[in-house]
């Protein structure tokens, strides 16, 4: 079974877990131009008047009750946000894989998607779960009953589902091939099954074609797309927000510990080491050191509080989170370690 997580209207709802006094408004995250901008994401109480993403953001001002919030995009808070839920998300599934900075599919069952779910939660956030023997499935499972949503299909119900959805609603057909498709009589997945498969070759290519042709099959997708690892990651939330240097080390100590337990079990060494500082503003600042050789089992105090000394010189706030991350990975087999020349 694999499952889809989306967090739902992810921009405007991390602006609510921010600002907890925007809960209930209309929020709008917009990116602004010159000439006046676009909206990016609003929330469920902005969508019941009519405001979507894509809006012109004159529009949305003129459709949004008086008390409207209209944010800038925060990309920057956006992105360690998406980041602190993938490191909870990889605690829970085996084979995971992040499709974009708010979707995540993954190999795993309905204990798996009740526990991701709920852990979101523990983070403040909603999001929308789909469970189904194929990860198509999974998507539109999660799509079904946005928001808060929490769906789980057997295959019989998948069949049913997905011969029924409009072909524009599948992912990966673009507006123009679905335009196409509709010109030649087909509005619904069922549909395809009537058309040869020469013709479907002949109009879309081999490759888009193909793929046509496994969806009128039933052959759905089964590949999450699994992302080689390349760095590991781990973040803990400080007992009160400081800039006490024993405590960042401490703190940053306890996760390198449990980090290199994770590196061994994976049989890989690190070039990089970068020490992660969240403020109480939650924006994220790193510093990082990179090694000549490759690296597992080395002492890195030294590193880690010069890091340390490095990160508390970029801004004046408090840190309430700290993290640590190897990068750079590489199976070690042959390949000779920092450690080995000590």
């Amino acid at each position: 079974m694999f499952v889809h997580i989306d967090i739902d209207y992810f921009f405007a709802q991390a602006e609510e877990l921010r600002n907890p006094s925007l809960k209930g408004k209309v929020v709008v995250v917009a990116m602004f131009t010159p000439r006046g901008g676009a909206v990016s994401t609003v929330n469920y109480e902005g969508r019941r008047y009519g405001i979507k993403a894509g809006m012109a953001l004159g529009e949305a001002k003129k459709r949004a009750p008086k008390d409207a919030a209209f944010l800038k995009a925060d990309k920057e808070y956006y992105a360690q946000l998406s980041f602190e839920i993938d490191q909870e998300l990889r605690k829970i599934f085996k084979r995971i894989t992040q499709v974009s900075i708010d979707e995540w599919n993954a190999e795993g069952g309905e204990k798996e998607a009740r526990e991701a779910k709920n852990r979101i939660a523990e983070m403040g956030l909603s999001c929308s779960v789909g469970v189904a023997p194929s990860v198509l499935g999974a998507k539109l499972a999660a799509n079904a009953q946005k928001p808060k949503g929490f769906v789980v299909w057997n295959e019989e119900q998948e069949r049913a589902y997905i011969e029924e959805c409009e072909v524009k609603k599948i992912p990966g057909i673009g507006e123009k091939t679905a335009q196409a498709l509709n010109s030649l009589g087909v509005r619904k997945v069922k549909d395809l099954k009537r058309l040869d498969a020469a013709l479907l070759i002949e109009m879309f290519g081999k490759k888009g074609g193909g793929e046509l042709l496994k969806l009128a099959r039933g052959e759905y997708s089964k590949d999450i797309g699994e992302e080689g690892i390349n760095e590991i990651s781990t973040l803990t939330t400080l007992p009160r927000s400081t800039r006490e240097r024993e405590e960042l080390f401490k703190a940053i100590k306890q996760l390198e510990g449990k980090l290199k337990e994770r590196l061994k079990a994976l049989n890989m060494a690190f070039k990089t080491l970068t020490i992660m500082f969240i403020t109480d503003s939650f924006k994220m600042h790193t510093k990082s050191k990179t090694f000549n050789l490759l690296t597992a089992e080395a002492d890195l105090d030294k590193e880690i509080k010069a890091l340390i000394e490095e990160g508390l010189t970029l801004f004046g706030e408090k840190v309430r989170r700290v993290g640590i991350k190897f990068g750079d990975l590489e199976e070690i087999e042959s390949q000779k370690t920092l450690s080995e020349f000590f």
